[in-house]
């Protein structure tokens, strides 16, 4: 395992850093930050939200998974595979997310969800190189830090496309800002030029698919040895509140009368710190109890963080108050974000293809909830939502505890 060696692990680990920061940008510089170009079009509400459409691709890296990983099983002895597919997609997010503050400035909408299209069907993938280069020199049961590691680089990079592209918009131009954000792109080349060469390298499992029905029944299998509602139950606790909560955070804090650059400010630039802090925090408890363990605290955490957006939802508070109350929760799912892909990491056993379906089904999810989450607060109210998120997490909670102390060896030896 590379991990044993310190300046092996140390290139590995900048890699992985540097790929999940480089996931980050694209997934708020291709939603958040373009949502306010469109808007300064005078383009409506309605119409934005279709162009997120064009993000579907991150839903699909269970399918993406099985094609890259027989792609790296075929070609491993005859060249750095690996390597190859990394450059490839870090070229397409240097080239196309570079230009894409100067295309929103006058392409129409449906050039422009292609061009969204492409660029995170790139990092999708990217992404699934990442997680089999983690699955590949990373022991089970070692994920707890390195899951930290790539959290924090996430959480920069949602940092830099989420609050820095506005600053830098607001005081150049829109072109310019994403030219500046989009250049990460070569820090990432260059991370990777420095891994070590990745040929030798196979994942923990050599389970082959050989047809789509392979996969599936593969992908069934792993939910029912787990417990099919047990695991269906954690996703959603897992998935609801947060994807709920933080991904119409903008939308409620807008209802409250927060500007544009206030939220900057607030949800971002202090935000930050809180992500950082929750990475250190959620790697510590891993590495101390375990994923598995560390299941429960995160989900009444995540009602704590509910909770406080009920508060907000109801009463009146002052700019610090809120500031306060937004940064625990980006703390708190921060922490449970890392807990749930440690758990993944941990259950799929070293299979790359499991693990992406894992987390494919979390980002299918993600869709999903935020438009339930809108519909409540269209409906009703945005305490319903809070209401909602918080009892989400009850039923996870309980099917989890059943799952634990029901006896049976789920470890991978099992598998």
């Amino acid at each position: 395992m590379f991990a044993k060696n310190s300046k092996q692990s140390s290139s590995v680990n900048l890699f992985l850093f540097m790929g999940a920061l480089l996931s980050g940008i694209v997934m708020l510089g291709t939603s958040q930050a373009i949502s306010f170009v469109l808007m300064e079009r005078g383009i409506n509400v309605r119409a934005v939200s279709y162009v997120w459409l064009a993000t579907i691709p991150y839903a699909w890296k269970f399918a993406m998974s099985p094609f890259i990983r027989s792609m790296i099983s075929r070609y491993r002895h005859h060249m750095d595979i690996v390597k190859v597919i990394a450059y490839a997609s870090q070229v397409l997010v240097l080239i196309l997310l570079s230009a894409l503050g100067w295309l929103a400035g006058f392409c129409t909408l449906p050039v422009l969800g292609t061009v969204i299209f492409v660029i995170v069907t790139a990092i999708s993938i990217h992404d699934v190189i990442t997680a089999h280069i983690k699955l590949c020199l990373f022991e089970q049961g070692n994920f707890g830090l390195i899951t930290a590691i790539e959290n924090a680089g996430f959480r920069i990079g949602m940092f830099l496309s989420g609050a820095c592209i506005l600053y830098l918009a607001n005081f150049l131009n829109w072109t310019l800002a994403y030219i500046v954000i989009g250049g990460i792109s070569l820090a990432v080349m260059l991370t990777t030029f420095c891994m070590p060469n990745m040929q030798d390298t196979e994942e923990a499992s050599t389970q082959q698919i050989r047809s789509i029905g392979s996969y599936v029944r593969m992908c069934f299998g792993f939910f029912k040895k787990h417990g099919i509602l047990a695991m269906t139950c954690l996703l959603i606790a897992f998935k609801f509140a947060d994807s709920c909560i933080n991904c119409l955070k903008s939308m409620f804090l807008y209802s409250l009368g927060v500007e544009k650059l206030a939220f900057a400010n607030i949800a971002h630039l202090v935000g930050v710190v809180s992500m950082m802090i929750s990475g250190i925090a959620a790697g510590y408890t891993i590495d101390k109890y375990g994923s598995k363990k560390s299941v429960p605290l995160a989900f009444v955490l995540q009602g704590a963080a509910a909770l406080g957006f009920i508060y907000l939802a109801m009463f009146p508070v002052s700019i610090p108050c809120l500031t306060l109350i937004v940064n625990i929760e980006t703390f708190i799912f921060g922490f449970s974000n890392v807990v749930f892909r440690s758990l993944m990491a941990d259950l799929s056993c070293g299979n790359v293809n499991i693990y992406t379906m894992a987390l494919s089904t979390g980002s299918a999810l993600r869709i999903i909830s935020y438009g339930i989450g809108g519909m409540l607060a269209d409906l009703f109210s945005w305490t319903t939502v809070y209401l909602v998120c918080m009892f989400s997490n009850l039923p996870g909670l309980v099917l989890y505890m059943r799952w634990k102390y029901k006896g049976k060896d789920r470890s991978c030896a099992n598998s």
